[in-house]
């Protein structure tokens, strides 16, 4: 996500400037955040040598902890949906990761 976030940013959609980006720009970093999230469960799952989506649940609660740390420290910059979302979606992401790749790998 961080390659398509400096994407954005040398396309001027997102700001160079340090600010916060617009709603609409936060969804659209949400969304792909979101489908990076599901391709780490996914990958998690497929080195996962048993459990597999025991191990991708695993790997999005361990994304919680700085995604936590990310709504504490982005609290007063406003937009408060984008880090709250990134932080509720850690978990459920990378399960889904998990379950497409046991649904998929049979």
């Amino acid at each position: 996500s961080t390659a398509a976030d400096a994407l954005l940013h040398a396309l001027s959609y997102y700001p160079n400037d340090g600010t916060a980006g617009s709603g609409p720009e936060l969804a659209v970093a949400l969304a792909y955040r979101t489908a990076v999230t599901v391709l780490g469960g996914l990958v998690c799952a497929w080195f996962a040598p048993s459990r597999k989506l025991r191990l991708a649940i695993i790997l999005g609660a361990i994304g919680v902890v700085p995604a936590v740390a990310g709504v504490i420290g982005m609290w007063s910059l406003g937009h408060n949906w984008y880090a709250i979302s990134i932080a509720v979606l850690a978990i459920p992401s990378t399960a889904l990761g998990g379950w497409l790749f046991i649904r998929f790998a049979r």
